[in-house]
C-alpha cells in the first residue's frame, strides 16, 4: 500500500517519492474533472491513467472505473480514486511514472527521444540537472541519436529494474512459498486485475513456458529475472 504514516518523524526518500506521486494524481484528477463536479465518468478515469502510462482497451478501462467506485453509485470520488491509487504496487507507480515522463518528453509524440526534446526537459520542475545530463550521455552513446522507451527506463539504472523485478515477483508469490509454479502465476494474474492490465503479457508468457520445461516446475528469483529479461538488450544483475 502507497503512503506512509505522519506520525514517522522522518520519511524515507521512496516515502517522499510515493507521497509526491499521490499530489500529481490528485492534481490530474482536477484537472480531469471537467464539470468540477466532485465526481469522475469512466472516460475521465481512462483519461488521466492514459496520461499516467497506462494502456488498455475501454473494456478494461470499465472493469478499473468499477473496483474504484466503491459505493456503486456509478461515478468516482476523489476518495475513492486515492484509495484506489493507494492499493497500486508501488512497481507500477514507479513504471507509469516514468512512462507519464517519456510521454510529455516525447513532444512530437514519434516514440524516441532527440537532443532537442532532452535540452527542452531543462524548463520541466520534475527533471533534475543530474537526470538530464544522464539521458545526454546516453543519448550521446547511442548509435541513432535517439532514445526510445526501453532505453530512457535504462537511463535510470539497473537498480531500478532489479527492485520492480523483486517487487514483481513477490506480487506473483501470492503463497510466499518464494518460487513460482504455473499454478502459482496463474492464481496470482486471476486475483490481481492490475497484474493483468500493467505487465508485458508476452512475457508472462515466456515464464509460463520456462515453469513448464522446468525439471520440477518451479522458478525461483534467479531463473525469473533470467526469463524476464531475456527479451532485453541488457540483463540484470541480481546480486
Amino acid at each position: 500500500m502507497l503512503g506512509y504514516n505522519m506520525a514517522d518523524s522522518e520519511p524515507s526518500e521512496s516515502q517522499i517519492w510515493v507521497q509526491n506521486q499521490l499530489e500529481r494524481f490528485k492534481a490530474e484528477f482536477a484537472e480531469a474533472d471537467t464539470d468540477s463536479d466532485g465526481h469522475l465518468s469512466v472516460d475521465e478515469v481512462k483519461a488521466i491513467l492514459e496520461k499516467q502510462g497506462w494502456s488498455g482497451s475501454d473494456e478494461e478501462a470499465e472493469e478499473v472505473f468499477k473496483k474504484m467506485d466503491s459505493n456503486k453509485d456509478g461515478r468516482v470520488s476523489m476518495t475513492e480514486y486515492i484509495s484506489a491509487i493507494c492499493n497500486i504496487p508501488v512497481y507500477v507507480l514507479r513504471q507509469m511514472a516514468l512512462r507519464r515522463m517519456f510521454r510529455i518528453l516525447d513532444t512530437d509524440n514519434n516514440g524516441v527521444l532527440t537532443e532537442d526534446e532532452i535540452f527542452a526537459a531543462t524548463k520541466l520542475d520534475f527533471m533534475s540537472n543530474v537526470d538530464i545530463t544522464k539521458l545526454l550521455l546516453a543519448l550521446a552513446a547511442d548509435s541513432d541519436k535517439k532514445l526510445n522507451y526501453e532505453e530512457f527506463i535504462r537511463v535510470f539504472g539497473l537498480d531500478e529494474k532489479r527492485r520492480f523485478l523483486r517487487e514483481l515477483f513477490d506480487s506473483l508469490d501470492i503463497y510466499n512459498i518464494r518460487f513460482l509454479t504455473t499454478d502459482v502465476i496463474i492464481d496470482a494474474l486471476s486475483a490481481d486485475t492490475r497484474l493483468r492490465m500493467y505487465v508485458d503479457p508476452a512475457k508472462i508468457a515466456d515464464l509460463l513456458i520456462a515453469t513448464c520445461r522446468n525439471q520440477y516446475g518451479k522458478m525461483f528469483f534467479e531463473h525469473f529475472v533470467r526469463v524476464w529479461t531475456m527479451r532485453d538488450k541488457i540483463r540484470v544483475n541480481i546480486y
